[in-house]
């Protein structure tokens, strides 16, 4: 027997399972079970999926525990049959075949038998008999927590979360979710007459195992099944609460027993016999739990009033771990604005006299109006009294942190709760995984593990008490702003491990995700959107997606002479994403980050499963899907790194020059634009002096594709296309070489064609205007305007040079604090060659020289790098 780590806190704690019944029984939402699928089903029959007709949940409390009382909660779920069904229930959720399960299931579940240190259907602890503090007011009544467990859980895989709070003094009742969610259930029929039927199994269920009918409407949800579970999920909270609460007041009319049939202490449930009031305070401030789904699900009831059936929540404190938004509506969620004290209509556990369907729209549709009552928020109405919001703590994993797009709505939505946005907290190198009990059990926990669960546990019990700032103080925190370039992708290798172009495909994966950042920031939202080309690289093009549940996928294909159909790009990236969402459908599928590799610390799906080499196997056969394309529709990026030296930094004056880019570029330094080009044949010089650092310094270059911009010129310029016999119309709106379109070269050219350098200096000769005049006796006068960067003292030094590099003048001038100076000298007929157009004579080419001196008559030199 094994147990999970004993339990920190002042009080033994007691584990008792309850279940209600649900008359009658009615199903939740239209979603239907397939035939085939794993949960029970009658041949030839289509029954709904979601059926809601027993409600269980574990209670986890202070214990009354004497002499007699055995330690030990089976932490697999075992109510009626052996540990098969929970075999069956993680082969579901995981979706490996269950021969490769069944060692650690039975290891756990039979053999050694895993245990939660806690004492089952031991009586409550009478309040007044608690462990108090010196100083410390007594206990009228115990608090009550209702927690909702996430995708593949139940009540026991978060039993030390509950049991610590538990241990600190509260009764905690966990929901065991019968919606699909958990790994499996076993809910029965309760009849009129008292009997029950047999327990029908619920393994996980996924989009595979379930249908709707072709009347049913479920576009307008991202998540159908998700929606309809979550609408189930909120009828399973309030008769949690509905039936406690009579329990707990002894109301003749509940209806509640222990899920194995064993008895317990009902009398310790009861009323103080000295004071007629409950135990357990469930009439004010109640706690709502949950992580992941379950923390989606806290946030819905928590923004949504209840149906007209239940009580509502009294709701004080919420604490959400780790909680996965995306089946809420958005925008939103928002605090509910008012509460409905009207309905008061209260039958058994909330289902008698309801509709024998309940639509997801019920919950939907209260989600929106509280969206648009938000305008109202914390203003009286008619005569019901306001309730104040919920303080709300939420506990988030490194790894949903670092989910950029759903950080930011997470943060948003929390300042519905939490204005001044103190009350999201991350654990650096946690997990989702964390909050449960997976990373802690016995053989397979690391003190990692142990530290994180500790933390998140100290942060919810200190923030149920009202001292969340002291437990900070004493917790080593640092407060962070995360700035994410792109989000880290899931890299999916097609090549081994040793491939030297592992850093190429490292480096596509996280520019590509940049430029698809952008792209969707400049757009607004985007969905199901082919991006077509981002870019281009050496020898290979670059594509991107986003699917509609805001997956990005990029594929790098091979360069090759023929042409690309964007139809056949779509293909391959609708077959990916099918891919991907058949590996990924299962939430706690393992992701890491590489150990064994220095240069790629990106996340990667860890090859082990079979689904995974099923999964492998297609990535493989869309690999080789035969995509091409034209390399003039492509964009391309060069990059370059140089060095400079302090010294060199320290000349006034650094530029850097182009000669020729071709054509429509975009160039940064060190990651700021600095240029943007549309002409393929002027220079360009730029100051970068305040951009440089010493040391390495990165020269970017990125290419947009010239037949493109051309046509989107065209469409302002000329709507009226010309037709054209000799290439594309769009030439003509283009500064660039018209023998690129078609009739000369084959290829579209793009790129640097002249070198680029960057120059240091204190000042240059930046322009010289220099002109001829031939009167008619045939004297020659030449004339020079030469113009510097920046004021200067010194001289310049004129030579003109005859064809054969003879000086035949020169001339030494005087600069005195000016940006220039100006040179003239007269020849007289004779004394130089004259040039003439061609079959009247010769055409001499004089060349005139220009260099520059400071006072001291030190040579002004330029320092260049960088030439390429």
């Amino acid at each position: 027997m094994l147990f999970l780590p004993a339990i920190k806190g002042r009080y033994a704690v007691g584990v008792t399972t309850f279940v209600t019944p649900v008359h009658p029984p009615r199903p939740i939402g239209s979603v239907k079970l397939r035939n085939s699928s794993g949960n029970s089903t009658p041949k030839g029959e289509s029954k709904p999926a979601l059926l809601l007709e027993e409600v269980a949940y574990t209670a986890y409390y202070p214990a009354n525990v004497s002499a007699k009382s055995k330690k030990g909660v089976d932490w697999f779920i075992r109510p009626y049959r052996p540990i098969r069904e929970s075999l069956d229930g993680f082969a579901a959720f995981l979706g490996w075949p269950t021969w490769i399960l069944w060692p650690i299931v039975y290891l756990f579940g039979s053999f050694v038998k895993t245990k939660i240190p806690a004492y089952p259907n031991v009586p409550l602890l009478h309040p007044r008999n608690s462990e108090r503090k010196q100083g410390e007011a007594p206990i009228d009544k115990w608090p009550l927590v209702i927690f909702s467990h996430g995708l593949g859980g139940s009540r026991t895989a978060y039993s030390q979360f509950c049991c610590r709070l538990a241990a600190s003094g509260r009764v905690v009742l966990a929901v065991e979710h019968r919606d699909g969610t958990g790994t499996v259930s076993m809910p029965r029929s309760w009849h009129v007459d008292g009997n029950k039927s047999e327990p029908r199994t619920i393994v996980y269920l996924r989009e595979s195992d379930i249908h709707w009918d072709d009347s049913d409407s479920i576009q307008s949800q991202p998540f159908p099944l998700r929606a309809e579970q979550l609408a189930f999920r909120h009828h399973e909270v309030y008769i949690t609460y509905n039936s406690f609460h009579k329990l707990i007041h002894k109301d003749p009319e509940v209806k509640i027993e222990t899920i194995d049939g064993k008895p317990f202490d009902e009398q310790s449930w009861g009323l103080d016999g000295s004071t007629g009031e409950p135990l357990v305070n469930c009439d004010t401030n109640v706690v709502l739990g949950g992580h992941s789904f379950g923390g989606c699900t806290v946030l819905s009831i928590l923004s949504t009033d209840p149906p007209a059936e239940y009580l509502p929540l009294p709701i004080e404190r919420a604490i959400v771990l780790d909680p996965w938004l995306e089946p809420l509506p958005a925008p939103g969620p928002v605090p509910v604005g008012k509460a409905k004290n009207g309905r008061r209509n209260m039958v058994e556990n909330g289902s008698e006299g309801a509709s024998p369907t309940t639509s997801v729209d019920e919950v939907i549709d209260s989600v929106k109006s509280t969206l648009e009552e938000n305008s109202i928020v914390g203003r009286p109405s008619g005569n019901n009294a306001v309730s104040p919001h919920p303080r709300m703590l939420v506990i988030n994993s490194e790894t949903f942190t670092v989910w950029k797009d759903h950080f930011a709505r997470l943060q948003e939505v929390v300042k519905g709760w939490e204005p001044e946005e103190k009350s999201i907290i991350t654990l650096v190198a946690s997990k989702h995984t964390s909050f449960s009990d997976f990373p802690i059990l016995p053989v397979f926990s690391t003190r990692t593990a142990h530290r994180i669960f500790n933390t998140i546990a100290n942060l919810s019990v200190s923030f149920l008490d009202r001292r969340l700032e002291e437990e900070l103080k004493l917790t080593k925190t640092i407060k962070k702003d995360i700035k994410i370039i792109g989000n880290h992708p899931i890299l999916i290798r097609t090549f081994s491990k040793q491939d030297e172009n592992a850093i190429k495909y490292h480096y596509i994966a996280h520019t590509s995700l940049d430029i698809i950042e952008e792209r969707a920031n400049a757009n607004g939202k985007l969905g199901d959107c082919y991006l077509g080309l981002l870019y281009s690289m050496e020898d290979v093009a670059v594509y991107g997606y986003i699917t509609p549940l805001k997956v990005k996928i990029v594929l790098a294909l091979a360069l090759s002479d023929s042409v690309v159909k964007d139809v056949e790009v779509i293909m391959a990236f609708k077959a990916m994403h099918m891919a991907y969402y058949s590996a990924i459908s299962n939430p706690f599928l393992k992701l890491e980050s590489s150990m064994d590799s220095a240069i790629d610390q990106s996340p990667h799906i860890l090859v082990g499963s079979p689904k995974w080499k099923n999964f492998r196997k297609r990535v493989d056969e869309i690999s080789r899907t035969e995509v091409t394309f034209r390399v003039g529709e492509a964009q391309w990026a060069f990059k370059s790194k140089f060095d400079i030296s302090q010294p060199e930094l320290d000349a006034p004056n650094a530029d850097l020059v182009f000669d020729g880019l071709d054509t429509f570029s975009t160039v940064t330094l060190n990651g700021s634009e600095i240029l943007k080009t549309t002409n393929q044949f002027i220079a360009h010089r730029v100051s970068v002096k305040s951009l440089l650092k010493a040391g390495t310094n990165e020269l970017l270059l990125h290419f947009d594709t010239t037949h493109h911009q051309g046509r989107e010129i065209e469409k302002v310029q000329s709507p009226d296309k010309l037709a054209l016999w000799n290439g594309d119309s769009s030439r003509l709106h283009v500064r660039k070489a018209q023998y690129n379109y078609g009739w000369d070269w084959v290829l579209m050219t793009v790129g640097p064609w002249k070198p680029i350098t960057l120059e240091t200096y204190t000042t240059r000769i930046a322009e010289v205007d220099a002109r001829a005049d031939v009167s008619e006796n045939l004297d020659a006068k030449l004339s020079a305007d030469i113009k510097l960067s920046s004021s200067f003292t010194g001289v310049v030094d004129v030579q003109v040079k005859s064809p054969a590099g003879e000086v035949v003048a020169s001339e030494r001038l005087n600069i005195k604090d000016s940006k220039g100076a100006k040179y003239e000298k007269a020849f007289a007929g004779g004394e130089v060659e004259l040039w003439y157009p061609v079959g009247y004579g010769k055409q001499p080419l004089y060349s005139l020289h220009f260099t520059l001196f400071d006072q001291v008559g030190e040579l002004m030199t330029l320092s260049a790098c960088l030439s390429r």
